[in-house]
């Protein structure tokens, strides 16, 4: 029989006898009876039980509670009721807890931000290949290592069974000996700086992209940039390499016109004057 609440008086003082009364209760058809016996003993350790039984009815009965009266106290409505003092002072120690978290919360410091970062797994795996792309039909597992185009013929770096393989990937990508990284990188620089790179398609540096204007100029830039490795001053330095080519005669040039050189070089790849550049506002 599931039970709301129960209504409880406080504890007499002394023996005495009680009287049990239903109230609020629901049931089917039928007569709900209290079983014998109706009254109990509260008092010095002696206790008793009231029983509700279904019995002779033709389905559940709910009892929203039960109260216990003194016999000598006059019956109260059933549906009146009684109120706890203890309940009151609960309820109210509730209240003011619930008010105190909300003042604590409306004078909280402001969260501490959060970055996403990346971590290796415990057993690292291979992935599979999903067919067509769908999640849901993968095929056979794909072994990790590195795009095998990109070697240029040289052995992969080799990387532990136990690990994922991303900082190898880190490492070989910025190695000093790489062929692309530096040149890319220094090649975005100068289109930045000057309108157009030394390579004119800066995100395509394959057999489609256009070949450099000054090859030369972009290794020993590439060559400067890497420079003394990421520990040493300078190296890999975006800063160091702006300087170093706005502080070229190339990039102070003059935007001056000159008919000759303008004849030669219509689209001044040679670099005979400064590009002229609107300004961001």
């Amino acid at each position: 029989m599931p039970w709301h609440f129960l209504n409880l008086l406080p504890e007499p003082q002394g023996q005495g006898a009680f009287r049990a009364t239903l109230v609020n209760v629901n049931g089917s058809s039928g007569i709900i009876s209290v079983a014998e016996p109706s009254s109990m003993i509260v008092g010095d350790g002696v206790s008793g039980s009231v029983t509700i039984s279904n019995r002779d009815t033709t389905g559940h009965v709910i009892a929203d509670a039960v109260q216990f009266l003194p016999t000598d106290v006059p019956a109260r409505n059933p549906q009146s009721t009684i109120r706890n003092p203890q309940s009151t002072e609960a309820r109210d120690a509730v209240n003011r807890l619930e008010t105190e978290l909300k003042a604590l919360r409306k004078n909280a410091p402001p969260a501490a931000p959060l970055v996403m970062a990346v971590t290796e797994q415990a057993k690292p795996e291979d992935c599979a290949l999903f067919i067509r792309g769908n999640v849901h039909n993968p095929g056979k597992p794909v072994p990790r290592g590195f795009i095998a185009v990109l070697q240029h013929g040289a052995p992969p770096p080799a990387f532990s069974d136990r690990a994922s393989g991303r900082r190898e990937l880190a490492a070989w990508l910025t190695g000093p000996d790489h062929p692309l990284t530096a040149r890319v990188m220094v090649n975005r620089i100068w289109h930045h700086l000057f309108g157009a790179g030394i390579v004119r398609t800066p995100d395509n540096f394959g057999r489609l992209g256009q070949r450099p204007t000054h090859p030369e100029l972009l290794d020993w830039l590439a060559a400067r940039f890497v420079e003394g490795g990421w520990s040493a001053p300078g190296g890999w330095s975006i800063k160091q390499m702006h300087r170093r080519i706005m502080l070229s005669s190339a990039y102070q040039m003059s935007t001056a016109h000159n008919a000759r050189a303008s004849q030669l070089d219509p689209e001044n790849r040679l670099l005979w004057r400064m590009n002229r550049r609107r300004l961001e506002a």
